[in-house]
């Protein structure tokens, strides 16, 4: 089983799950703290479990725009956009970043992902491309919270105010050339550090040390995650409908004219919706069982997709998939799960607003 090469930096009682073969941090205290963490101080995650592929060959650009679903021919160095890979049958893979390195293409795939995402890649582009899998020298970290960009500044000597949303520089750490990206999954201001285990061990250690940061697990980021609407895609998540029914056509560039499984796509956007996913809060303790009953009075109009405790709410927040005419914010609807009544609310996204989106870089 893989391990990260932070591990021994973890503190006692850390809780790992597997994920492809690879130890995940899962927490290390509880979601509770840890989501505060996120939302009110800053959180360090260990990138253990991504997909870190670097890209190299003649028109490297052009093949990899091919099974994308975001136009990447005119992203210039440096710039990164966020999109999913496809199927034929237009089912998603996977949420990728995909950063222009100058000569080659660096791909990003969260660990829940990775593996799907990586065998598709490799299925798809021909020998011609090159495939390096970047993680047997290099780390991936980020530093996510309101006031990240301070520190971020600080530690690599750089006006971070100048680093937009989805751009990448690289940057000096101790003599060592690290790739800095301003991306991350909470919905706060978010840093991404890629580089040799060494220097990462090294700027993880510094990060714990003097400035008394917090390691935060995928429990809590995952709930972040649902509060701004960006999904946790997988086999269970994707065999509940289309992009269009999931709502993950935010991923998705449609004046974009090639790339696997668009015309399928193009023609689920042409069908009338059916169904549809939208938010949900529901004042109870306990996240509320997968696939339970949805009523609108005395009418089933659908059923609970994922659910989890959400502290800032008090309540459950979750997806419901419902029938299309009522998937709408404001609707009182009932859930009726494990013999028990719960009376919900659709809301819309997104459903908790991140500190972050009202906080300037000073």
């Amino acid at each position: 089983m893989k391990k990260s090469i932070l591990n021994d930096l973890y503190a006692d009682g850390a809780v790992c799950t597997e994920v492809n073969g690879t130890l995940v941090p899962y927490k290390f205290t509880d979601v509770e703290t840890e989501y505060n963490v996120f939302r009110h101080k800053i959180a360090l995650v260990d990138g253990i479990g991504y997909a870190m592929i670097k890209m190299k060959g003649d028109n490297v650009i052009k093949k990899m725009d091919a099974i994308v679903t975001k136009d990447i021919k005119y992203l210039n160095p440096g710039k990164i956009a966020e999109c999913l890979f496809l199927n034929e049958d237009a089912k998603a893979l996977g949420i990728s970043y995909i950063v222009n390195d100058d000569e080659s293409i660096i791909v990003l795939v969260p660990p829940e992902n990775a593996a799907t995402v990586t065998e598709w890649i490799s299925y798809k582009i021909d020998e011609s491309i090159e495939m390096i899998d970047m993680t047997s020298e290099n780390h991936l970290i980020f530093m996510e919270g309101e006031k990240s960009w301070e520190i971020a500044k600080e530690i690599f000597d750089f006006p971070i105010e100048t680093l937009p949303l989805r751009d990448m520089v690289k940057v000096d750490y101790k003599s060592e050339k690290i790739m800095l990206s301003r991306i991350g999954r909470s919905g706060e201001y978010a840093y991404a550090m890629i580089g040799p285990h060494k220097t990462i061990y090294q700027i993880a250690e510094e990060l714990l040390h003097t400035y008394s940061l917090s390691w935060c697990g995928t429990e809590a980021l995952n709930l972040c995650m649902l509060e701004v609407n960006q999904p946790l895609i997988n086999e269970s998540s994707v065999k509940e409908g289309n992009i269009f029914e999931l709502a993950y056509q935010w991923f998705v560039q449609f004046d974009k004219e090639e790339y696997c499984g668009r015309d399928i796509l193009i023609s689920q956007f042409k069908e009338k919706l059916k169904k549809c996913c939208v938010g949900f809060v529901a004042a109870d303790t306990n996240a509320v069982a997968e696939n339970s009953e949805v009523y609108l009075e005395d009418e089933s109009v659908g059923k609970v997709i994922y659910s989890k405790y959400n502290p800032a709410l008090s309540g459950v927040l979750g997806y419901f998939l419902l029938d299309s005419k009522i998937a709408v914010s404001g609707v009182p609807l009932t859930i009726k799960s494990d013999n028990q009544t719960i009376t919900a609310t659709t809301i819309s996204s997104p459903f908790v607003r991140p500190v972050s989106w009202d906080s300037q870089m000073e």
